[in-house]
């Protein structure tokens, strides 16, 4: 994919944010992730924020414990917590990126 090209709706990671939203630590999760995106390839994401009080179902259905909790299932990996360590969350959204371009 060439500088400047997005990538098509098929190609994007699919991220899905599990939160509480009166939860400080589902706040701070949704703004760490926002930030790691800006600095990453943002539009090689598709972004969800669940609100677990409003779609309970989809933590069964997702298998979520704990909020908050990042959750990339089409490649099996998640993040459990605020999200706030930096390179840590950068380093686990290079990884989906490398996961999917190795899968292509």
């Amino acid at each position: 994919m060439s500088d400047g090209e997005s990538p098509t709706a098929s190609a994007r990671i699919r991220l899905t944010l599990f939160v509480a939203p009166n939860s400080q630590a589902s706040v701070l999760a949704a703004e760490h992730l926002q930030r790691a995106l800006e600095r990453c390839d943002a539009p090689a994401f598709d972004l969800e924020i669940v609100d677990v009080f409003t779609d309970s179902q989809r933590l069964l259905s997702d298998g979520v414990l704990v909020t908050p909790t990042l959750l990339a299932k089409e490649l099996g990996q998640r993040v459990v917590g605020d999200l706030s360590n930096a390179s840590l969350l950068e380093y686990f959204l290079e990884s989906l990126l490398k996961r999917r371009s190795a899968q292509t």
